[in-house]
Order: C-alpha cells, then structure tokens, then sequence
C-alpha cells in the first residue's frame, strides 16, 4: 500500500505540476502585454535606439552610423509592439510567422533601402519547431492535467483511507519541488540567453537587452516561486490535518458496553 502511494504521490504532483506551468507561461511568457510591461519598465526602447547605432558601426565601420544617430524609441516601440503578438502566436499556437518590411524599417530609420529581398521571416532558426512543439504540447497538457488531478485526488481519498492526507503532502512537496526547480531555471536563463549575444558587434545589444532579459525572466521565475510556496503550505497543512485524525482518534474513548441486568430472584429453574 505505501508503494501504490508513493506512485499516486508521484502522478498527481506531475499533472499539478504540469497544470501550473501551463498557467505560469500563459500569463507571462506568451502573454504579449506582459513581456511588454516588462519592457517598459527595463527601458528597453530608449536602450535600444542608443544601442543600435553603436551595434551598426561595429558591424559596419565604414559606414559609420550616422543615419541612426537620433532614433526614436517609439519607432522601435512601434515595430515591437507590432511584432510581438503575431511572434508569440508563432510560438505558442503554430500560427505563421510574422514578417518584417526591411524596406519601411530602413526608411524609418533614414537608412536606404536594402538590396535584394524586402522581408524578413522572424523566427528562432534551427530552435523553432522544437520550441514551437514544446509549447503546444505544454499547453495541451495544462489543459487536461487539472481533470487528471482532479481524478488522482479522488482515487487517493478512497485508496489510500487513513494515508489519504500523507500521500497528497507529498504530492504537494513534489509539486512544490518541481516548481522551485523550474523557478531557478528561469532565475538563471538569462545568463544563458546573453552568453549567445557575447560577441563584439553584438555587445551594444546584448548590453541594452540583459535589464530586459533579467525582468522578464525574473518575473516568471518569482511566479513559479509562489506557486510553489503555496504547495509547501498545502502539505504542511495536510500534514497536520492528518497529525489532528491521529491524535483525536487516539483519545477519543470507546464507548462502553451496556451493563447488564441481573437475573430476577427465583427465575432459575430446578
């Protein structure tokens, strides 16, 4: 019985964990109004128009970067906010890829324009596909995995009887391990992110975009925290939940057998 209930233990916490993950990155990652909220408060447009002149003339010595010397913000505001929904549906839901008009961004940035194609598909390259099906089979798990908890937990209650409480708190630590382990890996994603842009023509960029980079993936990582507090206080809780069933059924006296009568005087036969 303990083994069926470490394996029940084991299940629970990975759709909970799974229903929870879905539901972190929804609100956060693929949300576009909340990557750009982060944005705004990383000052990543104003980084931006400073830092792409100095990334033009690294790549291009020659021809310097005089065309870009006063960008505004909001026009690289403007393309971004354009952009960044139809990339996150991309990513999130396999919806096609957005294109960029390097014609009408070269002319907004008084650059002429470009020889050859005037588009630009945005994609992640060789890491699209894997991250564009890790996404959608994250998010349909998340949206079955809160049935499938709610069916473990019925199965535990009526399995498990008296170890009911201790096989869901370790669900819930488990859970909560999951948890924290996805919020240090996304604590610590942006070192790995600015470690592809360490490289001479590209450290104006990687310099303007790291404040970005650590809000964003702070924020989630502080999301995947809490939830994963929250499944620390639900095993404490059932923990002592199942502490008080003991405790009370221990004290708790059996009642006492009726007396009986005594015979009546002369009943006896002979």
């Amino acid at each position: 019985m303990k083994f069926i209930g470490h394996v029940l233990a084991f299940l629970l916490a990975t759709v909970l964990a799974l229903s929870v993950s879905s539901w972190v990155l929804d609100h956060t990652l693929w949300n576009a109004k909340y990557v750009e909220s982060r944005a705004e408060q990383a000052g990543l447009y104003p980084s931006l128009a400073t830092a792409l002149p100095k990334a033009f003339a690294a790549a291009d010595p020659e021809a310097g970067a005089s065309g870009l010397t006063n960008l505004n913000p909001s026009l690289i505001k403007d393309q971004a906010t354009t952009l960044l929904p139809a990339f996150i549906e991309h990513l999130h839901n396999a919806g096609p890829a957005p294109t960029l008009d390097l014609a009408a961004l070269a002319k907004a940035f008084g650059q002429p324009a470009p020889e050859g194609a005037t588009t630009q598909t945005i994609t992640l390259g060789d890491a699209d596909a894997r991250i564009t099906g890790l996404s959608q089979n994250l998010h349909t798990a998340g949206q079955y995995a809160p049935l499938g908890a709610l069916a473990l937990i019925l199965l535990i209650a009526g399995v498990m009887r008296t170890r009911r409480f201790p096989t869901l708190a370790r669900a819930a630590i488990e859970t909560a391990v999951a948890l924290g382990f996805a919020a240090g890996l996304f604590w610590l994603l942006p070192s790995f992110i600015l470690q592809a842009l360490n490289k001479p023509t590209l450290t104006p960029i990687r310099d303007a975009v790291s404040p970005f980079a650590s809000a964003l993936c702070h924020g989630i990582a502080s999301q995947f925290g809490i939830a994963a507090l929250v499944f620390v206080a639900a095993a404490l809780a059932l923990w002592f939940v199942h502490g008080a069933t003991r405790l009370k059924a221990k004290f708790t006296r059996e009642p006492k057998a009726p007396k009986m009568p005594p015979p009546a005087a002369g009943s006896g036969r002979l």
